[in-house]
């Protein structure tokens, strides 16, 4: 056997563990970042009582979180591309681990909502760095490894809503409890910075030379078919969004839940979420895209009616459940359509439909703040649960682009 045959196995080797070493890693970043975020949503019932707001001053304050987010995902991508993707996430982690605590220590609405921005911007700047990372990863990989990515942002989030609650019901000062997410953060992180790609990856044509890439505009403006996969996802992600930073408030508010254990429906949801994503795969190539979109929204709207409308306790959990169930395939499902479609290139519509999804993930939950404070926040989800039968009456239309592939 050759020396030279020899030395390029190693060179393969060499490169494909640094690969699964920075994949693995990746789902770290992204479980630390659905940790970052789930952190947060247990204690919005506190900072809501100790500031005495109403529903709309509350939205005011999420909207100044999206707001964060939104402002830097355009400064990310400018970032990452004169530094690196590990540096933008080393970034927005140590914005993140600096205003977390201060999150329970502001004294008044106009410190908060500037450490909320700046908390939000930290999130944005992981968001698009670790998406960017994972992109450039997948490319190298002989498999898709997105979906497990995402999967991981929602074991994130089980991890960081439990921790929270937990530390939060057996009476841990809440600015504590904040202090120590950081410390598991930073003790998680640390470590595998070296792991993270140094540098863009350009993508290689087969004689070795950097092939020529298309220039994405700054803004895409969704059209046709697009336009409608856009609104489904602003949909689903307002669902989530409203599970994210609501359902502590509405179990407390509705159901009587007190409030250092509110958090545990946003921990019920995760896992839920959790479980779906893990196990999308199988369920779609069982059923196929049109069934699980169909009856996944179908099941949301049930779980949001069940909640609202039943006042017991074990059957709000059980609505929450399905609401986690029913969601957490249907946003992958329609990035599928949008990159299947053909009145837009794939890219441009998947960045389309991207930016849509995610006004509805930062800004809907904001604007269920105002509508709660004018008609109650049970009649803003019977609105979502409304929502969701447009996802349902559309699902045969958005998946028709991608039948023929199942």
């Amino acid at each position: 056997m050759s020396s030279h045959y020899l030395n390029n196995q190693t060179e393969h080797y060499t490169k494909l563990l640094g690969t699964l070493r920075a994949v693995n890693t990746t789902r770290l970043i992204f479980l630390l970042a659905g940790f970052s975020m789930a952190a947060w949503a247990p204690i919005v019932p506190l900072i809501k009582d100790k500031l005495t707001l109403s529903d709309d001053i509350l939205g005011l304050l999420l909207i100044s979180l999206a707001v964060g987010s939104l402002a830097m995902m355009p400064l990310a991508a400018f970032l990452i591309e004169k530094l690196s993707c590990k540096k933008v996430i080393c970034l927005g982690f140590l914005v993140v681990s600096l205003t977390l605590p201060l999150l329970m220590f502001a004294p008044n609405l106009i410190f908060m909502l500037a450490v909320l921005f700046c908390f939000g911007a930290g999130l944005g700047l992981v968001d698009i760095a670790m998406n960017t990372q994972a992109v450039l990863l997948e490319k190298a990989s002989p498999k898709p490894i997105m979906s497990s990515m995402h999967a991981f942002w929602s074991i994130g989030g089980v991890i960081g809503s439990t921790i929270v609650t937990t530390l939060l019901g057996i009476k841990i000062d809440p600015l504590l409890t904040l202090l120590i997410a950081v410390i598991l953060i930073i003790f998680a992180f640390v470590p595998f910075i070296k792991n993270l790609l140094p540098k863009q990856i350009e993508p290689l044509d087969e004689n070795g030379q950097i092939k020529p890439t298309e220039k994405t505009p700054f803004i895409v403006l969704p059209k046709g078919i697009v336009l409608l996969i856009g609104i489904l996802c602003f949909i689903l992600f307002l669902a989530e969004g409203a599970m994210l930073d609501w359902s502590a408030i509405y179990l407390n508010q509705f159901r009587d839940v007190p409030l250092n254990i509110s958090g545990s429906g946003f921990i019920v949801f995760s896992i839920a979420m959790t479980v779906g994503r893990l196990t999308g795969d199988w369920v779609v190539a069982s059923l196929g895209r049109f069934k699980v979109l169909f009856w996944g929204a179908l099941l949301s709207a049930l779980g949001y009616l069940l909640l609202i409308v039943v006042p017991i306790h074990f059957v709000s959990f059980i609505g929450i459940t399905l609401i986690g169930i029913g969601a957490s395939n249907a946003v992958p499902i329609l990035f599928t359509a949008a990159g299947n479609q053909k009145e837009m290139p794939a890219h441009l519509a998947i960045a389309a439909v991207a930016m849509v999804g995610y006004g509805g993930m930062l800004i809907g939950p904001a604007a269920i703040g105002f509508i709660s404070n004018q008609i109650g926040l049970d009649k803003a989800f019977f609105l979502i649960s409304s929502l969701l039968l447009i996802v349902v009456l559309c699902s045969k239309k958005v998946t028709s682009t991608v039948t023929k592939n199942e």
